[in-house]
């Protein structure tokens, strides 16, 4: 597909730190223009010395290596023993005027404000334990979240042992005895 027809630049993007190694090596060895994008990064994600060396390599010969957090470029920067040169910070494409100072929302029937979580359920990629160590304080009455994920079990048990509001329930209602608190989810 790369040499179906010539390319300006090649962008390649995934959700981990590093690209595919072989289509990194394809750009190189084509001497094709590229940049890479780095979405998230782990502590779990180290690479072996072969598969390393590989990507000092290829990275080395990107025009820039984008990431979306200095934590991550740091860490890969790490997971492949080198600095590069040519990486940079950048925020991700938002469709939000960041100077805008938005109007508060109107208050709920109840006289109370109402707060909405539409993500997967994944604490380690979208961060929601913080999100639930704050729901879990009393600031927080009432949130409603939407979104499936693959950490459902692991974060209700977590919200057990904060006395949070969100039970063991993914659809319906959970009322927290303890606090009174609720969480719906959709």
């Amino acid at each position: 597909m790369l040499m179906a027809r010539p390319a300006d630049i090649v962008v390649l993007a995934n959700e981990g730190a590093f690209p595919p190694i072989d289509l990194l090596e394809l750009c190189v060895s084509r001497r094709l223009p590229f940049v890479t994008i780095a979405q998230a990064n782990s502590e779990q994600w180290w690479l072996d010395d072969v598969d390393a060396e590989r990507y000092r390599i290829g990275l080395a010969s990107a025009l820039k290596c984008y990431f979306v957090s200095k934590a991550n470029l740091r860490l890969a920067e790490k997971q492949i023993g080198c600095e590069l040169s040519n990486a940079e910070v950048v925020w991700n494409p938002v469709n939000v005027d960041l100077g805008a100072v938005p109007p508060w929302p109107q208050l709920g029937r109840d006289g109370e404000l109402h707060l909405a979580c539409v993500a997967r359920l994944d604490p380690k990629a979208k961060g929601q334990d913080i999100l639930f160590e704050v729901l879990a304080g009393p600031a927080w009455e009432d949130c409603i979240c939407t979104g499936g994920g693959q950490s459902v079990m692991a974060s209700n048990g977590w919200l057990g042992v904060l006395g949070s509001p969100i039970g063991s329930y993914l659809q319906g209602m959970y009322q927290s005895q303890r606090s009174g608190h609720r969480i719906t989810f959709l």
